[in-house]
């Protein structure tokens, strides 16, 4: 047994004070910093959606909604984010810019009445437009266009008093009403105008059209706007969809038709000639959406997070890539218009943030700042808090 003498014994107490003060001061300057961790990773960022390319390829437009907010804003970026209008309550689509990029078009979903609002990018000034619920029926907007269809009514010599023809009409920002595109008679099977492509020279018109009800087959239509003529394309099949996108010159178009074991594409090279190539994927049912850049030759196939680009002159397809661009839980890909990027929207750590892909550099960056937070992470004192704060949680777990 060992016997301390005084001084030893002072000693001791005074070491044993300087580590209690010591741990004192660890545990607290550990509170302190898991205080600030706490802090920082509780920090929330506007949710983002529908990013919008500008036809100049200048700009994107995007939603945000803020943390514990119930309306959706209206934003843009160029160089630095600004904001165009704040939104009345309720899930908005933004269909797409207008008039030189002066104008956004969006379209809030309603229950009753269709209706659109059309915003003023420079002084975020919004203007709502209903329709008249007269037998109309929303198909969808395009181009900047809204179409629908209505049923005529049956003429004095229909005994069975059953309407034999179907009406599609559209309406483009700046028209006093309501136009007919052309009327589609039918007989034994009762027609529906699915969707409708309008090309970019506003004489052609691509129609998706059901035929009879519930599955049944579907049919793509060509209507040419200046000769007033309708014409079948051949492809009649069932399928779950049918996108398709038009040529930037207006002579070509491209079909994507998927079924429930595959997804084919039918690509008219010449709309005139009504000749198409089919071009199968094989027995695996992709959603692809058509995308056919400016002043190019190829197209692009959107997939979720995947953009492959097929060269009609060696029918191939290769998927794009760039450093960095495939991020866990990405959506909401928009191509810009010449096809040689996208915009979407990605995680920052947990929290939105808008991201441009060039695929021609193949680097992709954030179009919004970075968030404070992401900073902060990289900090020390963030390190050895979150550190302090996982050992504690562990500890009080045992």
């Amino acid at each position: 047994m060992f016997i301390l003498d005084q001084n030893s014994r002072k000693t001791l107490k005074v070491v044993a004070l300087l580590w209690l003060a010591f741990v004192l001061l660890c545990l607290g300057l550990g509170a302190y910093l898991s205080a600030r961790v706490s802090s920082v990773v509780a920090q929330r960022f506007p949710t983002l959606a529908q990013p919008c390319w500008s036809e100049r390829e200048d700009q994107v437009a995007y939603l945000a909604r803020e943390p514990e907010a119930s309306a959706w804003q209206l934003w843009k970026v160029d160089r630095e984010p600004s904001l165009i209008c704040q939104l009345d309550p309720g899930e908005w689509t933004l269909l797409g810019w207008l008039d030189d990029d002066k104008r956004l078009l969006l379209q809030p979903r309603s229950q009753d009445v269709p209706k659109v609002t059309v915003v003023e990018v420079a002084s975020g000034k919004q203007k709502e437009i209903r329709f008249e619920n007269q037998g109309i029926e929303l198909v969808g907007v395009r181009g900047g266009q809204m179409f629908f269809q209505r049923y005529d009514k049956p003429d004095a010599s229909n005994q069975d008093n059953l309407s034999r023809s179907v009406s599609l009409l559209n309406w483009s920002p700046g028209d006093d009403k309501i136009s007919k595109v052309v009327t589609i008679p039918f007989d034994t099977e009762k027609l529906h105008v699915e969707k409708v492509w309008p090309s970019l020279d506003h004489n052609w018109f691509a129609l998706a059209i059901r035929m009879g009800e519930g599955e049944s087959d579907h049919t793509l239509w060509f209507y040419n706007k200046e000769e007033d003529l309708l014409t079948w394309s051949g492809i009649r099949l069932q399928c779950k969809a049918i996108r398709a996108a038009w040529s930037p010159d207006s002579s070509g178009l491209v079909a994507a038709i998927q079924t429930d074991d595959s997804c084919d594409l039918y690509a008219f090279w010449d709309i005139r000639s009504n000749q198409y190539t089919r071009l199968s994927s094989g027995h695996d049912s992709h959603a692809y959406q058509p995308f056919w850049p400016r002043e190019a030759r190829y197209f692009l196939l959107l997939e979720n997070k995947r953009v492959y680009k097929f060269e009609p002159d060696i029918l191939q397809a290769t998927q794009l890539t760039a450093q960095g661009w495939d991020r866990p839980k990405s959506r909401d890909l928009a191509v810009s218009p010449r096809g040689t990027g996208a915009a979407y929207v990605g995680l920052e750590a947990d929290d939105d943030q808008l991201y441009k892909v060039d695929f021609k550099g193949e680097y992709t960056e954030p179009l919004l700042p970075l968030h404070p937070k992401t900073a902060q992470q990289k900090e020390w004192w963030f390190v050895a808090g979150n550190a302090f704060r996982t050992a504690f949680q562990t500890w009080t777990l045992r």
